[in-house]
């Protein structure tokens, strides 16, 4: 059975003072991606916020590999989740020193990088393709390749857990699809994959697990598989979303 490595339960919170989330459980395992599916304003981005504290909870748990995480400071929980946000503003650093940001969590005061530091950045790079541009200002690039230069810097953490909130914002359809190949491979190695998705046929295709927020509580939640067959989705999206046989296997489309 999968490792639980980040799991909440019965969480609560609020953002810009109303209540976001309401008594919201969920399970996050080692080996699988899952994806956070919802309308807008369901609270999918709050959740990802409330895992790590950047929104603090107002009632509930919340669990690193068995571990409350009240007991943790800010620098152990970077250690243990990794978290990619919406992309706001693109800062004036090269590519390298951006990734080298996802260091700090492993570093004391003042920063010295060590040879290990080095080489996780050169790894993450490697991972999502962006080694080329490893000298160029982030702001020269395309919104795109920021949104791999964002990726790269969560990877080069070496959490177990990475929360990725949109990420495939900015890409266009070939990209969409490497990223969450790529997103299969980081599960392949026991990390456990979270993202929060807007195109439901691409949660439906790529993701093992998908958990469904409505009005801030999750109304559904299991395999990507057990969730289409409920029904919740068409009636949460208020659309027809159907399946369809393909060469490359199950495909899915909405109507």
């Amino acid at each position: 059975m999968d490792k639980i490595l980040l799991s909440a339960k019965n969480v609560s919170s609020c953002y810009s003072g109303r209540e976001a989330l309401h008594n919201v459980s969920a399970e996050l395992k080692g080996g699988r991606i899952t994806a956070i599916i919802g309308p807008n304003g369901s609270g999918k981005s709050t959740f990802l916020k409330t895992l790590i504290g950047i929104v603090p909870k107002k009632e509930g748990e919340i669990f690193s590999e068995g571990r409350n995480t009240d007991g943790m400071s800010a620098p152990e929980i970077a250690r243990r989740i990794a978290y990619l946000p919406q992309m706001k503003s693109v800062p004036d650093l090269t590519v390298r020193t951006m990734v080298l940001h996802g260091r700090f969590s492993h570093l004391s005061y003042p920063r010295r990088y060590r040879k290990e530091d080095m080489e996780a950045v050169e790894r993450a790079m490697e991972t999502v393709g962006i080694s080329e541009y490893a000298e160029k200002n982030v702001s020269s690039l395309s919104g795109g390749t920021v949104q791999l230069v964002f990726l790269a810097m969560a990877l080069a953490q070496n959490s177990s857990v990475i929360l990725m909130d949109e990420p495939t914002s900015f890409l266009d359809i070939s990209h969409q699809l490497n990223l969450m190949k790529l997103c299969g491979s980081l599960a392949a190695e026991g990390k456990a994959v979270t993202a929060v998705l807007h195109d439901i046929p691409l949660a439906l295709k790529y993701a093992d697990d998908i958990i469904v927020l409505s009005g801030g509580k999750a109304v559904a939640s299991g395999t990507a598989s057990q969730v289409y067959k409920s029904g919740i989705l068409n009636a949460v999206f208020n659309a027809e979303i159907k399946e369809a046989a393909s060469e490359s296997g199950i495909i899915y489309y909405c109507q």
